[in-house]
């Protein structure tokens, strides 16, 4: 599924961008940059193994207001926008329930 490898792609740099950040803003839920890379990170093997239940996490995590855009925010909005723009091109009726 192309629109997958796309998005574990574009999971790989959001994990990579905020690892660098020491510290995150309190209404992210995450205390570290590196925690919440750790979470992405794992998200994406979720989703790399098929596990389709991360997607609605992933959602969570990077819709407007979200985890993403509370930590990172606006130098991060982009990667965020094509993110869910990822997201959104899945076909989500072919997605099969482990």
């Amino acid at each position: 599924m192309p629109s997958t490898n796309k998005l574990l792609a574009l999971l790989d740099e959001a994990a990579c961008m905020v690892s660098g950040y020491s510290t995150m803003n309190c209404y992210s839920g995450y205390d570290t940059g590196a925690e919440f890379a750790a979470e992405i990170q794992s998200l994406r093997e979720r989703v790399a193994q098929q596990d389709w239940s991360a997607l609605g996490m992933l959602i969570g995590i990077f819709a407007p207001t979200g985890a993403w855009d509370d930590g990172v925010g606006r130098p991060g909005m982009d990667l965020a926008n094509r993110v869910m723009a990822s997201l959104d091109e899945m076909d989500w009726s072919r997605l099969d329930k482990p």
